[in-house]
């Protein structure tokens, strides 16, 4: 239940980070400061994304063959269709 748990809290993180970055983009300021956010909000979107996987994979009971395979490979692809459709939504809605 836990993991469960985990994973609906790192999708919302993904979906808090994946806003971040577009609200940056939108700002369209250059610098030092613009550059260390995006590395901070990409090292969160990739932490998000490994902990979702992860835990995913742990409520399967942490399978050791080609099932393991299959539930990363099929967590990886919902994550990142997630921020992508997401990115892209947020991206039109906020250049409005």
């Amino acid at each position: 239940m836990t993991n469960f748990i985990v994973v609906i809290i790192t999708t919302l993180g993904i979906l808090f980070v994946v806003k971040g970055i577009t609200f940056i983009e939108k700002n369209k300021r250059e610098g030092i400061l613009t550059n260390l956010m995006y590395l901070v909000f990409g090292a969160l979107l990739v932490t998000c994304v490994a902990l979702a996987t992860y835990n995913t994979w742990l409520m399967f009971d942490a399978p050791k063959d080609w099932n393991a395979a299959f539930i990363l490979g099929g967590s990886l692809i919902v994550n990142i269709s997630i921020i992508f459709s997401f990115y892209y939504y947020s991206g039109k809605t906020s250049k409005a």
